[in-house]
């Protein structure tokens, strides 16, 4: 699995082998860039980063 973010506060998942994206998360402020993200160690979490917030998405699959 890959992320991708957008300059309009979105985070995509995407399938590493077939390209496919998964979900489209919008949690952050739509007029924020999406800094960082990071799954967790056991993958089951994934977190983003804003100027002004974060985010955490559990089981984000």
């Amino acid at each position: 699995m890959l992320t991708s973010v957008g300059s309009n506060g979105q985070v995509f998942l995407w399938d590493s082998v077939t390209g496919e994206k998964l979900r489209s998360m919008k949690d952050h402020n739509l007029t924020l860039v999406v800094w960082a993200v990071a799954f967790s160690p056991d993958g089951r979490k994934l977190t983003s980063c804003s100027g002004v917030d974060t985010r955490t998405y559990r089981q984000p699959r």
